[in-house]
């Protein structure tokens, strides 16, 4: 596994960890400490791809 994928891997499991336990792109976003728009094209993508 590439040094980039390993990165993209990590953050999407981090999200949706964090997702799924605040259920509000606002906290996820206060609490990974990264915009809220951020969070909210990355759910997008992860919601396309099926999780």
């Amino acid at each position: 596994m590439s040094l980039k994928e390993a990165k993209r891997q990590v953050e999407k499991e981090l999200i949706l960890k964090a997702y799924g336990e605040y259920k509000s792109t606002y906290k996820v976003a206060e609490v990974l400490q990264v915009d809220q728009s951020t969070i909210s094209k990355k759910l997008k993508v992860y919601k396309k791809e099926g999780f």
